[in-house]
């Protein structure tokens, strides 16, 4: 049904790209507020009446997921948005932003909850069971379900980490109208009260959730570790192109979904023309926006591929580093004359979490690169491989 409702307005509007990721958006988070509102509705009237803080507790929990959806709908309308003179890049962290949003609301609803299933536990209060009630918690599970099947395909075609998370919310929502019934089961069966131990534990699931959409929210917007398969792609882009040696630096920023700026440094044969090196950097810029839409910035490393002592202590400094840790790396290496000394440059690379201390392992690598090359000047780089950026 989604799918088939934005098409039509896809159709209708003749919509690009990027608007058809909007219209999806939008689709979405309308037909989650419509429904929630609905669960909201039957079960607060539901739990009311049969006196199960379990069930309206479950009913706010709908709720809140239809405030979700109000908010993630503002989110795709702002996110939309086009660039301006005091955003440049766009405004695409607005769906980052009213994901936070949801996050606190989301939170915020899971305590209060909390303490009304406490006073219930401390007040417990008879359940009056009845087939409506049990119709309208088996009808939640399938709407959850279903709700979760679409956000899921949508959330993964046009990439929005929004609807994967309101995926995720809906799947554990039947999680936490399974247990309601179940409650209810119980006391039906065996007059076993544990309507407020249910409403704890929805409550729970709430809050757990809450803090979940609040990592996966907060992550982007403090600049988290890229996609590897994005990089990998990346890289793959810019090194076919003939000129090209290899690449490294490489920093992705994200401005939002679909809204991605990369920077790095790409080496070429120092020997070759200037001017024609130019272009093929400006290729691959215009390759990254063509294949991924991507704004590039490309900064141009000579090296010189003709020299074999360059080539010769290269391969030395490999061993050297390999025998301190095999997980050593480097690059952007070069030999250069510098008031007649003979000046060795590189850029070393650690991996993630790496145990020893830079300033220890500098000073152990330009103790044991001095040592065997004791007439050059050593000058090093440390940096992280996961960003590239210098230490």
């Amino acid at each position: 049904m989604i799918t088939a409702i934005a098409g039509l307005i896809i159709k209708h509007k003749k919509a690009e790209e990027k608007q058809q990721r909007v219209i999806y958006g939008k689709v979405c988070s309308i037909v989650g507020i419509c429904l929630n509102l609905l669960l909201f509705a039957v079960k607060y009237l539901i739990g009311t009446v049969s006196a199960s803080i379990a069930i309206v507790a479950d009913g706010f929990n709908n709720l809140s997921d239809a405030a979700s959806s109000i908010i993630t709908l503002t989110g795709f309308w702002l996110g939309s948005r086009r660039a301006d003179s005091e955003h440049p890049f766009g405004h695409g962290r607005m769906e980052y932003i009213s994901s936070l949003g949801v996050s606190f609301f989301v939170l915020l609803m899971g305590f209060e909850l909390l303490k009304s299933s406490i006073g219930k536990l401390i007040h417990p209060s008879e359940i009056i069971v009845s087939k409506s009630l049990l119709l309208a918690l088996g009808l939640s599970i399938l709407v959850k379900l279903y709700m979760a099947s679409y956000n899921s395909h949508i959330g993964k075609k046009i990439g929005s980490t929004a609807l994967k998370a309101t995926a995720f919310d809906s799947l554990s929502d039947c999680l936490s109208t399974l247990v309601v019934l179940l409650s209810v089961g119980v006391f039906r069966l065996w007059r076993i009260n544990v309507d407020g131990w249910a409403g704890v534990l929805v409550s729970v699931f709430i809050l757990v959730g809450g803090f979940n959409m609040l990592k996966e929210t907060v992550s982007p917007l403090l600049g988290e570790l890229p996609d590897p398969a994005l990089v990998e792609r990346i890289r793959e882009i810019v090194i076919q192109r003939d000129g090209i040696l290899d690449i490294h630096d490489m920093i992705i920023h994200d401005y939002g979904p679909d809204r991605k700026m990369v920077s790095l440094h790409a080496e070429v044969d120092g020997s070759g023309n200037i001017f024609d090196l130019h272009d093929v950097i400006d290729g691959a810029e215009q390759d990254l926006m063509n294949e991924l839409g991507m704004l590039a910035i490309i900064h141009m490393d000579p090296v010189r591929t003709d020299d074999d002592t360059r080539t010769k202590c290269k391969e030395e400094m490999k061993q050297l580093l390999s025998g301190i840790d095999e997980r050593l790396s480097l690059h952007d290496f070069r030999l250069r004359e510098d008031s007649g000394v003979t000046c060795m440059k590189f850029d070393l690379v650690i991996p993630e979490k790496y145990e020893t201390p830079t300033d220890e392992l500098r000073e152990q690598v330009l103790k044991e690169a001095s040592e065997r090359w004791p007439d050059y000047r050593i000058e090093m780089q440390i940096e992280l491989s996961y960003v590239g950026v210098k230490q």
